[in-house]
């Protein structure tokens, strides 16, 4: 079902989309007063980041894709799924509160543009995040810290990541698909003492 209005001078619509496998219905709110390339996103120094327009899915395909996903990986918890409206990827998530796809290629500049420092495994903490390469040494993916568990010398980290067009998953740092590659990096925007 889908109802459109005006609250305020917005125009927004309302949306209700049937889950026809276990009967729950998600509502959504759309605000159409914008375009998703309309506004664009800024890093802390003024740099303006380059987006990208996300691939276009239905949210019948992402439920179901995501079923399939969470089947490959059942320590892997799935967080949410993005209404088709709102597409964006691992870096958007992160870099643009889940507004942008920001294609991984920039996360270098983004790094630098936003004030991260590289830090080793062992100075992680909760709100870090880790950096993934392919064997190709190329990035391909970005993750939050959302848990660390120290047992002497080892640490389990846990992490909130978006995988590509698919949901926000929250798993141990190395349960990513193989297309995500392995994660090698930890960046922080803490004030280091």
């Amino acid at each position: 079902m889908r109802a459109e209005f005006n609250a305020m001078m917005l125009c927004y619509t309302l949306i209700i989309v049937p889950d026809d496998t276990q009967g729950i219905s998600q509502v959504v709110l759309l605000d159409n007063s914008q375009t998703e390339h309309e506004y664009p996103l800024y890093a802390r120094d003024g740099w303006e980041i380059p987006t990208a327009i996300a691939p276009n899915e239905t949210f019948k395909s992402l439920r179901r894709r995501n079923r399939e996903v969470e089947s490959w990986f059942p320590k892997a918890a799935l967080r949410s799924i993005s209404h088709p409206d709102y597409r964006y990827n691992c870096v958007g998530m992160i870099f643009a509160s889940r507004r942008k796809w920001i294609e991984i290629d920039y996360i270098a500049e983004i790094l630098v543009h936003d004030g991260y420092r590289k830090i080793i495994m062992q100075s992680a903490m909760v709100g870090d995040i880790i950096l993934y390469r392919n064997h190709k040494n190329e990035y391909t993916h970005v993750a939050l810290i959302t848990n660390i568990e120290k047992y002497g010398d080892t640490m389990n980290i846990k992490v909130l990541s978006k995988w590509g067009r698919d949901g926000e998953f929250e798993h141990f740092v190395a349960d990513v698909p193989s297309t995500l590659g392995m994660p090698v990096e930890y960046w922080t925007e803490r004030q280091l003492l």
